[in-house]
């Protein structure tokens, strides 16, 4: 009967535990670290890349905001505070045809050890999918909160770092 006991008092903690760690919210660092808000401005097939592979660049005033939205031949979305926030150009690359994108996968980055990582999807066609052959530059104009970040990496759905861009002065 002891064991019995023993056994269902084992089940219960057990349960507790694991139902307390799990969260739908992903966060890594310590109590310490501090989250970054990140949205998505502006989502592009045809953005000017010729090169193949991924690009991170920053967008650091409002005159460069104007090109870039000259550029895409878009209107000005929303007004910037660059003294409060930073933009972020992400650039797929280059793609042979229709059927790739990207996509941000959540609109909270953590902090640690000075950076910031965001996730994004990196979307393609299936193989046997039928897409127009056109070639196209996928991209997002990312708004990011300024904050004590000095790096801010791009990694694709599995993990694969994609660019990176250093904090300017």
């Amino acid at each position: 009967m002891k064991m019995i006991h023993s056994l269902l008092l084992a089940t219960i903690f057990l349960s507790m535990t694991v139902g307390a760690s799990s969260s739908s919210e992903v966060r890594y660092g310590d109590a310490a670290s501090a989250r970054v808000e990140v949205s998505v401005l502006y989502i592009g097939m045809q953005c000017g890349r010729e090169e193949p592979d991924a690009q991170a660049s920053w967008v650091k005033n409002a005159i460069e905001l104007q090109h870039l939205y000259d550029k895409f031949q878009q209107e000005a979305m929303s007004t910037i505070d660059f003294d409060r926030e930073r933009l972020v150009l992400m650039e797929m690359g280059l793609r042979p045809t229709l059927g790739y994108r990207l996509a941000l996968m959540n609109s909270r980055a953590w902090i640690e050890l000075g950076n910031v990582e965001i996730l994004l999807e990196w979307i393609a066609p299936d193989r046997d999918m039928m897409v127009g052959e056109i070639l196209t530059s996928p991209c997002l104009l990312l708004k990011l909160e300024r904050g004590p970040y000095q790096q801010v990496r791009f990694s694709d759905q599995s993990g694969v770092k994609k660019a990176m861009l250093v904090v300017p002065e």
